[in-house]
């Protein structure tokens, strides 16, 4: 089998095959690949051959282990590479594999699911929690909070002053210098912004784009949550994928008992 053939081409299925058809085609190959064809063709003292016939055999059996699973086939049609237990994943070692990996697996978020979350997100533990974060993050200079806290605006602010004060009366956060000085810019800011008219359709503006502010502020953190990703993944498999672990044993053993019981 060349391996510049497509898996599809291989099996001799179309690229919107069910998973039934690849079963199906599956099963007629692997009667024509198998290694005990050279023993019964009389060229079992063919090491050639042999060796031949069990190259094919394995890249079949790669084949329909990468087309019957979902999540396999989806991250080989869209990268055109074999997934094999997180191995080629973790060979790339790219926040571009794993963005690739990640976006086949999660459908794509839409407008209409990000005015849902918000319900879920206002006045939520988990808002509170990002508001207290920011004080934690910038040591209590927050003139700048509401721009960093998804759908918040300037009607947010005495909100998000009093989370701060009772997370300060409370020990929760340790008081800083800089607190006074912020506190006093972003109730000003309040302040300004209920004496100005706004125009119609701005607040939604203001919330989708503080949203989009949000997001890429936090860029980095989640670029560094995935290189983390990777090297928690390559430790875990440079253990686990040698020839002689306890996974490739497994798996030689698997691979036995089903040819055995076809």
């Amino acid at each position: 089998m060349s391996e510049s053939r497509s898996f599809y081409d291989i099996l001799g299925v179309g690229r919107t095959a069910t998973p039934d058809e690849i079963k199906k085609a599956y099963r007629r190959l692997v009667l024509s690949v198998h290694p005990d064809r050279v023993h019964a063709g009389g060229r079992a003292g063919d090491p050639a051959a042999l060796r031949e016939a069990h190259e094919n055999f394995l890249q079949l059996q790669r084949v329909y282990e990468t087309l019957i699973d979902e999540e396999k086939r989806a991250y080989y049609d869209e990268t055109g590479k074999c997934l094999d237990e997180g191995q080629h994943l973790v060979e790339e070692s790219t926040l571009d594999a794993l963005h690739r990996f990640f976006r086949t697996c999660q459908r794509r978020i839409t407008e209409e699911d990000i005015v849902a979350f918000e319900a879920k997100y206002r006045n939520s533990d988990m808002e509170r929690e990002d508001v207290l974060n920011h004080y934690r993050n910038f040591c209590g200079k927050v003139e700048h909070l509401i721009d960093h806290i998804p759908y918040s605006d300037e009607s947010d602010i005495s909100r998000f002053i009093q989370i701060l004060d009772d997370a300060l009366s409370k020990g929760e956060l340790e008081r800083t210098p800089a607190y006074a000085g912020s506190r006093k810019t972003l109730l000003g800011r309040a302040k300004r912004s209920t004496h100005r008219a706004r125009k119609p359709g701005k607040s939604e503006r203001n919330k989708f784009a503080a949203l989009q502010e949000a997001i890429i502020s936090k860029r980095e953190d989640r670029a560094t949550q995935l290189e983390a990703l990777c090297d928690r993944i390559a430790a875990k498999y440079a253990a686990v994928t040698g020839p002689n672990s306890t996974t490739a044993k497994r798996g030689r053993k698997e691979r036995k008992r089903s040819t055995a019981s076809k």
